[in-house]
């Protein structure tokens, strides 16, 4: 069993190759600690963004905080606290925040790697 809190987030080593701009990131549930299931905090600053990319297993985003855009190469769709984004397996996608607001959001994955598309 794990207790964990969210709200404290810190920045991905500088060469991470997912984030791109201010970005701030916390490995709640790793790959390591649990068979089915991986869950990370990320709070995105103004600007803030994933690189296009896409999984190898379904994610869900749950939106905690700010407003923020989450999309596809045809696509796009403004995000608020509350929304919850379904992405299924292998949609090449990018989330963040906008240029003028922040963003943070629970990203809940099942295992299977994650692909940069840029």
């Amino acid at each position: 069993m794990k207790m964990m809190t969210l709200g404290k987030p810190a920045p991905p080593p500088s060469d991470d190759p997912v984030f791109s701009g201010n970005v701030a990131y916390d490995e709640l549930i790793g790959a390591d600690e649990a068979e089915l299931l991986r869950l990370g905090e990320v709070v995105f600053a103004p600007g803030g963004k994933t690189k296009w990319h896409h999984h190898g297993c379904d994610q869900l985003l749950i939106i905690t905080g700010g407003h923020g855009r989450v999309g596809t190469r045809s696509e796009t769709f403004d995000v608020r606290t509350g929304d919850v984004m379904f992405i299924p397996s292998g949609e090449v996608h990018f989330h963040g925040a906008t240029e003028h607001t922040t963003m943070a959001h629970i990203s809940v994955l099942t295992p299977g790697e994650e692909i940069i598309d840029e």
